[in-house]
């Protein structure tokens, strides 16, 4: 099943669908170097928000504080939502086999206690080809299980996608998240994604606030009376091609430029729209999402606003000129020894 939007109008309350049926909110929050208190603090603002679709990992050292949050918001008098209306995606840490993979997803849906994961991936392909097919093994067998709703990847190459594909898995990966930006435009791997139906999640669109004081990055801000991390936010929404699923690990101004060395980038943020070439990219992607993360609440508020104006297409040819192949974190999948 190809990978749609439910609508046309980019919204706060956004849906796409994954190419296994499964629907994703195109805006999401995610929890990257948030300690327990800050996770739990964060999670329960951006609920109060209107955030639906939460980005954790088994490396985030957090799952069970940001479960608990979803949990108690959800039990909460007269909370509107349910547990369906939440969308929880987590990831595994290391590729060690298919019985520490096996043990590993058991622990994540224990620590975040909400009964099932919609979302899990493989976080980066390290670990060599045996244990990567292992842990896709175990993975399928959780989807099987009612542990796991839609199942992806993180950091891969084209290369590790393939090793996959040809495999003959029962179930082919819906996402594969990893680090996109204007700066990083990975055009191989988008087109290639495209083609193979997989939904490309975008870590860091923020781009760690490297550059926020970018020329072309605060012209168009100051045009549109918007944030740098916002206009950043905008070209991973409208630009990704098929299937892009955004993650930063700030939300809108990533506390401003004034905090920006404070603040990690790597989270996500969903985010959808009908196709529309432009480049290599489409204008309009058949989803773009991503995850930003914040612990202000101000921020975390002012994120949604990513809605509230549109690039035309002259500013969009601007920003994806811009790619440098800036790396602002690790790099998995321009690692050859991955």
């Amino acid at each position: 099943m190809p990978a749609t939007n439910t609508t046309d109008k980019l919204h706060f309350g956004s849906y796409a669908t994954l190419s296994d049926g499964n629907r994703i909110p195109r805006l999401g929050f995610g929890v990257y170097e948030m300690s327990d208190q800050e996770a739990s603090r964060a999670v329960t603002w951006a609920l109060e928000a209107g955030y639906r679709h939460f980005d954790c990992a088994e490396w985030y050292y957090n799952e069970q504080s940001v479960g608990s949050a979803i949990s108690r918001f959800l039990a909460s008098p007269g909370c509107p939502i349910g547990r369906s209306d939440i969308f929880y995606c987590s990831k595994l840490q290391s590729n060690n086999g298919y019985q520490a993979a096996k043990r590993s997803i058991a622990e994540s849906v224990k620590k975040c206690g909400l009964g099932y994961i919609d979302l899990y991936l493989i976080h980066s392909p390290y670990g060599g080809r045996s244990n990567r097919l292992d842990s896709w093994r175990a993975i399928q067998e959780a989807k099987d299980l009612g542990l796991i709703k839609s199942i992806g990847v993180s950091n891969y190459a084209e290369r590790h996608i393939q090793e996959l594909l040809d495999s003959n898995p029962k179930y082919p990966a819906t996402v594969n998240q990893c680090d996109l930006h204007p700066f990083m435009a990975r055009l191989q791997l988008v087109d290639y994604c495209r083609a193979n139906n997989i939904a490309l999640e975008c870590w860091g669109p923020l781009v760690r606030a490297e550059r926020f004081d970018h020329p072309t990055i605060k012209e168009l801000a100051s045009k549109h009376s918007a944030t740098p991390a916002q206009v950043l936010m905008y070209v991973r929404y409208r630009s990704v091609s098929l299937g892009a699923l955004l993650t930063t690990s700030d939300t809108s101004s990533l506390h401003a430029v004034a905090s920006r060395s404070n603040e990690a980038t790597s989270l996500y943020v969903c985010v959808c729209a009908t196709i529309r070439q432009l480049g290599p990219y489409c204008l309009h992607s058949t989803f773009a999402q991503q995850i930003p993360k914040s612990v202000s609440q101000h921020r975390i508020i002012e994120n949604a606003n990513v809605f509230a104006f549109e690039l035309d297409q002259a500013d969009m040819d601007r920003l994806l000129s811009l790619d440098e192949y800036l790396v602002t974190d690790w790099d998995p999948i321009g690692d050859p020894s991955a």
